[in-house]
């Protein structure tokens, strides 16, 4: 069994009791550095991150490929989901499915692990199992984020957008998207509604 900085390489994070052990946020990211699979931090515990559908894969590979074409020649950019974004105010590390970075600020635990700090979009595709807490503490947690401008909620179940805009400090502006719509805008880029869902099949009703 392999040990980094004092945590089994396969543990749980959970002991006998169903209770979480707390980790500092050190112990996270020596952890996170060598694990095969992403795990986010909140607020002390480890969390692994769960399954993506072929629905949610496709939605963020078509959004991505947009957003890329859009924004290559400007001075934001386009991260998947392997880039991980921390937020101090909660003490969360998340990976959103798709952040866009305009001016980008970093914090740096080594120099092999860092974390972006002040996103100007998030964007999170949302699932059975995440959909309460997007919805819920991770939305409160990423509107803490002084230079965030949109966070967006992109459902997989159906043709179905929701993004939430910073209007003031403490002012946000909820829109939805549907079926009936054909475009919108994703921070400078405009967005057709019917790419992001190109080749994604939907469940039967």
């Amino acid at each position: 069994m392999e040990y980094i900085e004092g945590i089994e390489s396969n543990t749980s994070f959970v002991d006998e009791n169903a209770n979480p052990k707390k980790y500092s946020l050190a112990e996270y990211f020596d952890y996170e550095y060598f694990a095969e699979e992403k795990h986010e931090y909140h607020n002390g515990e480890i969390v692994a991150m769960g399954y993506a559908s072929e629905r949610h894969n496709t939605i963020v590979s078509n959004l991505m490929g947009l957003l890329f074409i859009c924004l290559r020649k400007g001075n934001c950019k386009v991260m998947t989901s392997s880039r991980m974004v921390y937020v101090e105010e909660c003490g969360k590390v998340f990976y959103p499915d798709i952040v866009i970075v305009c001016e980008s600020e970093k914090f740096t635990y080594s120099k092999n692990m860092d974390a972006e700090t002040n996103p100007a979009v998030v964007i999170e595709v949302l699932s059975d199992s995440t959909e309460n807490e997007d919805r819920g503490s991770k939305m409160t947690c990423y509107k803490k984020i002084k230079g965030l401008k949109q966070y967006i909620l992109i459902s997989q179940k159906q043709k179905y957008v929701e993004i939430h805009e910073r209007v003031s400090e403490k002012s946000w502006l909820s829109t939805e998207y549907t079926e009936s719509d054909t475009q919108l805008q994703i921070g400078n880029c405009e967005i057709l509604l019917e790419e992001i869902y190109e080749k994604v099949v939907f469940e039967e009703a």
